[in-house]
């Protein structure tokens, strides 16, 4: 999985780069999010794509995607298909939405709380991550069970863990129990 998104970030830059010289973010997001989507129900169909050719595999994305296909977009898709690389369209647009993000000086931050937070909770933790990142915060809260109590944040590469398990879990390594 790893490797995927090695391969795929070098097509997420330059498509990037096209949106930003054309100002076109949300027409790339919308055509890499359907994208993604068909990859995932083509995954289902992929024994008959072996044994079609490349220009027939790229009409039925055309008559697929008709709608929101645009020349770059025909190109790139033609691109993926010529170096067999279509099955990284899920890691290029999870790459650009990422990108896209940063340059909107945005953040996507998962919590996984024991307990659901109250929108009062929600608010003030936003703003205090807001200030603390200098971004705005996207927040996006998991409920999780297992943690007993407290949250688990994930903020870009950072991970803040005030749950009592991960609390345990700290003790028990420092004091070897």
């Amino acid at each position: 999985m790893i490797q995927n998104y090695t391969l795929a970030r070098p097509y997420a830059k330059a498509i990037f780069a096209l949106a930003i010289a054309h100002r076109n973010f949300d027409e790339w997001s919308r055509f890499l999010e359907i994208g993604k989507k068909i990859i995932a129900e083509l995954k289902n169909a992929h024994v008959i794509l072996l044994y079609l050719s490349r220009k027939q595999r790229l009409d039925i994305l055309k008559n697929i995607s008709e709608t929101f296909m645009f020349a770059p977009q025909e190109n790139f898709t033609r691109l993926l298909i010529k170096r067999r690389k279509l099955y990284l369209l899920p890691q290029i647009s999870e790459l650009y939405e990422e990108l896209y993000r940063d340059y909107e000086k945005k953040m996507q931050v998962a919590v996984h709380t024991a307990q659901p937070l109250t929108a009062e909770q929600q608010k003030n933790l936003t703003l205090a991550l807001s200030n603390k990142s200098s971004r705005e915060i996207i927040l996006r809260v998991n409920v999780d069970a297992e943690l007993i109590g407290g949250a688990v944040i994930y903020l870009g590469d950072r991970v803040i863990d005030g749950s009592i398990v991960g609390v345990l879990q700290r003790m028990r390594r420092n004091f070897k129990l």
